[in-house]
């Protein structure tokens, strides 16, 4: 999935935001330290910032403010990954046609001091749908920068594929709470239990509620 077809793929932003939120509440219920997705509601003070990061040093960041919706992704082993160049600039017109508004965040996202990224996408408000800037890929090659596979658990939003994620935590959903999941539907300290017998209920469902996913 080059960038390209990512724009076609990655669903509008709050859909986006919403599915985050699952991603992350899922998460912080099954893990308890280092977590690979997470959602911060309150990252500044008008602005809220889904991430994601392996532990390998790939990583996205997507920013919801006031001004739209800003998508960044890092894979370090990508030809697009220009950190160890002398002039540590970005790959050749990634960000050539990001606006104005969204362009101190490339800044918020280094790594000693040098901006990492070799995914740019955004929506603006007043925007139809996902932008991105057109530049030339390394060699021709379209899926070079990552985002065939570091967005996955966004776009594939299928049962198969959220049980599927489920498998990264060692979590044997059942159907029908993984559908309950992605729905948003509001969760119990029943569901906590279900989802991880080891954790303390009371404890995930308030790591939940503090996500901004609906409990009861």
């Amino acid at each position: 999935m080059p960038t390209p077809e990512l724009l076609e793929s990655l669903p509008g932003p709050e859909e986006l935001r919403r599915r985050s939120i699952v991603l992350a509440a899922l998460d912080a219920v099954m893990t308890t330290d280092s977590p690979k997705y997470v959602y911060r509601p309150g990252w500044r003070a008008d602005e809220s910032l889904a991430s994601m990061d392996n532990g390998a040093g790939d990583e996205y960041s997507i920013i919801f403010g006031p001004n739209g919706t800003y998508v960044r992704g890092f894979d370090h082993e990508s030809e697009m990954n220009t950190f160890d160049q002398a002039d540590a600039a970005l790959w050749p017109g990634l960000t050539d046609h990001l606006p104005a508004v969204f362009r101190s965040y490339i800044d918020d996202f280094t790594l000693d001091g040098v901006p990492t990224m070799t995914v740019c996408l955004w929506w603006a408000v007043g925007d139809p749908s996902w932008n991105c800037s057109d530049f030339a890929y390394p060699d021709g090659d379209v899926y070079a920068d990552g985002a065939s596979w570091m967005f996955g658990a966004l776009t594939d939003w299928t049962l198969e594929d959220f049980l599927d994620h489920a498998t990264y935590y060692g979590c044997e959903m059942s159907p029908a709470l993984a559908h309950h999941l992605m729905a948003s539907l509001p969760l119990t300290e029943e569901h906590m239990a279900a989802l991880n017998p080891t954790a303390d209920a009371a404890r995930a469902l308030a790591k939940v509620e503090a996500l901004r996913y609906p409990v009861q």
